[in-house]
């Protein structure tokens, strides 16, 4: 909100300026204010520039660009996007104010022009202090002032374009592209893989080609490399010299200030070609060539041949085998029918040099060939009756002997009928051979065949085929009555063969039933025999059987009594072991102990004992009885002790011992 200020209460206020209010609550007296409004400050685009008395509040958002022009300078400020931006109608040019959005690549605001230029693409501008034009690469945005340049120019990249004065040119690799330069006129080669820039004031426009072939024209150039199968060659200025190229292995760069009119002709072509001021012709296998050197005639044979241009090359004559199918030829028979015959001749050229010579082209010399095979063929047949060219069952039928079978009879009629057409044709071939050889034509016919003859009346043709039906009815007549005959006999041997039959079968089963009889009575003896065989063998097994277990079963008993007596011994072995580990581990009290009590053993018995001690021992033991120790008693204590006690055991009995004997 805001309203215009009346009177100057203090200092720095001025009277009659418009005063901004902040937010809040306001009491504004009449007498010091007036003209007081309000506006909203609302979104969206509608509310980007809002009129507040004489302020404009600008609303710069992103993506957005303003301007207004400065009243007293006259300079034009870009805003940018930001806080709002409160403009007096005193200090700038309100009414031109503008916003613009920056959703195009090229805009304009006041005067200045903004322009983005992207990747692929690339823009300029002529600059109006000098005339020399700017360029803009690509990944920025620029802001031109309309003072200092003149309207950006913006251009997509493409292989070949022009931005202001600059010819933009990318050669690829399998292009060609050059140049001619302003200043002395000279053609500039551009290589491939690199793009230009070029200067309208310096070059002219570039010119730009695909090498689709192997020879490429660009500017005054030709570019020229070698192709097998091919040959080229171009007239020299300086001189006037054909000079044909011939280094496969590079590139010739043919100037047209240098050379002229080049020819490309294909190698192998068998047809003939000229070549600067040579004649090239390729004869193939199965023709030879016809050349004619002032006046002569010169055979070549196949084979590439580069002749100079004063010799004259004819047509190719072909020395290959031809097989020609003559039309159909018509004829009367010498008994008056009208044929006709199809007949295919063989031939080929065997003296090239009269062929060359014969008045007329190749063609014209093949249609000579088949007229006289064709009149030759008619007037040989025309000797002949119908009968003998296209026999029927009735013309043969003289030829059949009475003997004869009728399949003989047709062999018979075929082999003369073969031995007709091969006279046909060997006369025929013979007369050709001699036309040729004595009109010198220089061909050789190897075979005339005569494919087949036919009737051109019909009449002939419907009786021909009547008689025929004739002779076939009887014949089928004289057909049946013999079959009926045949099948009469092959009735009757069929019944006598059945009787014979029926016979041999019941003869044939009165020995089945014999035999049969006879092999069950054997093969029950046999079963017998081999029931008897089995009892045998099972009581023999069963005994063997027996005997094996009363084996098995001692075996087992005396393992068993052998397992036991090794396991006795065994553990008496381990005890045994087990008391002398015992022993080793026996304290010394209880060593002493033991030696003591098997020493006191050792001594009743020695006085149990029925003999007297040696004298010896009994001296040893009354000299030193009482110095020898056992345990903690003398031996001569010990001995007498257990002479006590001894005597005390034996008073209670009444039978003797060993004291009483001693």
């Amino acid at each position: 909100a805001g309203g215009y200020r009346i009177g100057q209460e203090t200092e720095g206020a001025r009277d009659q300026e418009f005063v901004l209010f902040s937010q809040g609550r306001h009491v504004l007296p009449e007498s010091k204010f007036y003209g007081v409004s309000i506006v909203k400050l609302a979104g969206g685009e509608a509310n980007n520039i809002l009129k507040l008395g004489p302020l404009t509040i600008m609303y710069v958002r992103e993506g957005w660009l303003g301007g207004v022009s400065h009243r007293k300078t006259g300079v034009y400020h870009v805003l940018y996007p930001g806080p709002p931006y409160i403009l007096h109608e005193q200090e700038y040019d309100v009414s031109e104010a503008e916003l613009r959005p920056r959703n195009e690549d090229k805009f304009t605001i006041g005067p200045y022009e903004f322009v983005t230029v992207k990747d692929g693409e690339i823009a300029g501008a002529y600059r109006k202090s000098d005339g020399k034009f700017t360029i803009l690469p690509p990944g920025g945005s620029y802001q031109l002032h309309e003072k200092e340049f003149e309207a950006v120019i913006k251009k997509r990249r493409t292989v070949e374009f022009q931005l202001g004065p600059y010819y933009y040119l990318t050669v690829q690799n399998g292009y060609e592209a050059g140049v001619y330069r302003k200043k002395d006129g000279l053609f500039v080669r551009l290589p491939p893989g690199k793009t230009y820039q070029l200067n309208v004031d310096d070059f002219e426009q570039p010119e730009h080609v695909k090498r689709h072939s192997h020879i490429t024209r660009v500017g005054p150039l030709t570019l020229l490399t070698l192709h097998d199968g091919k040959l080229s060659g171009a007239y020299r200025h300086s001189d006037g010299v054909f000079v044909e190229f011939t280094d496969a292995t590079r590139e010739y760069v043919l100037h047209e200030k240098f050379y002229h009119n080049l020819i490309t002709v294909d190698r192998n072509s068998p047809i003939k070609q000229d070549f600067g001021p040579y004649k090239v012709i390729t004869i193939r296998e199965g023709y030879v060539g016809v050349f004619e050197v002032e006046g002569k005639i010169d055979i070549k044979q196949p084979g590439y041949y580069k002749v100079e241009s004063n010799v004259n090359i004819g047509d190719s004559l072909p020395v290959k085998m031809f097989q020609d199918i003559l039309p159909e030829l018509h004829f009367r028979t010498k008994d008056g029918v009208q044929m006709g015959v199809k007949v295919t001749i063989t031939w080929h050229t065997t003296d090239p040099m009269q062929v060359a010579r014969f008045a007329g082209s190749f063609n014209d010399l093949a249609q000579l060939i088949k007229e006289r095979a064709g009149d030759a063929m008619i007037r040989l047949c025309k000797m002949y009756n119908r009968g003998d060219l296209l026999p029927t069952a009735q013309d043969v039928e003289h030829l059949r002997s009475p003997d004869m079978s009728e399949r003989d009879a047709a062999a018979l009629a075929d082999e003369q009928y073969r031995m007709l057409q091969k006279t046909l044709s060997d006369a025929c071939q013979e007369e050709l051979v001699t036309i040729s050889a004595t009109s010198r034509l220089g061909v050789t016919v190897e075979k005339v065949q005569i494919e087949r003859f036919l009737l051109m009346n019909e009449t002939i043709l419907e009786e021909l085929e009547k008689i025929t039906m004739a002779q076939l009815s009887a014949k089928r007549t004289k057909v049946e009555g013999e079959y009926q005959i045949a099948k009469a006999q092959a009735e009757k041997l069929s019944r006598e063969k059945r009787a014979e039959a029926d016979a041999s079968v019941q003869l044939k089963e009165a020995e089945a039933a014999a035999e049969v009889r006879r092999t069950e009575v054997a093969t029950e003896s046999e079963s017998r025999r081999t029931q008897a065989t089995t009892d045998n063998e099972i009581e023999k097994a069963k005994n063997d059987t027996a005997v094996k277990i009363a084996k098995d079963k001692m075996i087992q008993e005396a393992e068993a009594k052998a397992q036991a007596i090794a396991a006795i011994t065994d553990a008496e072995y381990q005890r045994k072991i087990k008391e002398a580990e015992a022993a080793s581990r026996m304290p010394p009290q209880e060593f002493e102990l033991r030696k003591l009590q098997m020493q006191v053993e050792m001594l009743k018995q020695i006085g149990h004992a029925a003999w007297k001690y040696p004298d010896v021992y009994t001296g040893f033991l009354e000299q030193f009885g009482d110095k020898l120790r056992l345990g903690p008693m003398s031996a001569s204590e010990s001995l007498a002790k257990m002479v006590n006690s001894q005597g005390a055991a034996e008073q209670p009995g009444t039978g003797g011992g060993p004291g009483k004997s001693k």
